[in-house]
């Protein structure tokens, strides 16, 4: 059974709101340059990851939703995920395009956001068998 309730996570000045089942699991990753991770650790049900890109100065970048569906494009390819499905772009004051492939016995769904000037990609892992 899922929990009703929700917490905050914060990290490089970001908030997520998160299902108290959701943990904060970066410090745990061998990697010491990890991205932001949470997962489902009680359940065993998959992993979310944040890697921000933040403008800080210089000319200002006016990312589009073209832009965007080639990062997605370009994130699969580097990595042999073949088939796309699911593509969903969204539009909003934050805009993106997220994606789901099979990769092994993995599903992978990668998004791609942003508000025009910072760039957010947001992967979640978990086994196939559990991606609903």
């Amino acid at each position: 059974m899922m929990s009703s309730s929700s917490r905050r996570l914060a990290f490089n000045g970001f908030d997520i709101s998160a299902g108290d089942e959701w943990e904060d699991i970066t410090a745990s990753l061998e990697e010491p340059d990890s991205p932001f991770t949470v997962a489902r650790c009680e359940r065993g049900v998959g992993a979310i990851q944040f890697s921000p890109a933040i403008y800080r100065s210089g000319p200002m970048p006016s990312v589009s939703p073209k832009d965007l569906a080639a990062m997605l494009s370009e994130f699969g390819e580097l990595r042999g995920l073949r088939d796309p499905f699911d593509s969903l772009p969204f539009s909003g004051s934050v805009f993106g395009i997220g994606s789901s492939c099979r990769s092994g016995d993995d599903f992978v769904r990668a998004w791609y956001l942003s508000d025009g000037a910072n760039v957010m990609l947001v992967t979640y892992v978990c086994d196939w068998c559990n991606r609903f």
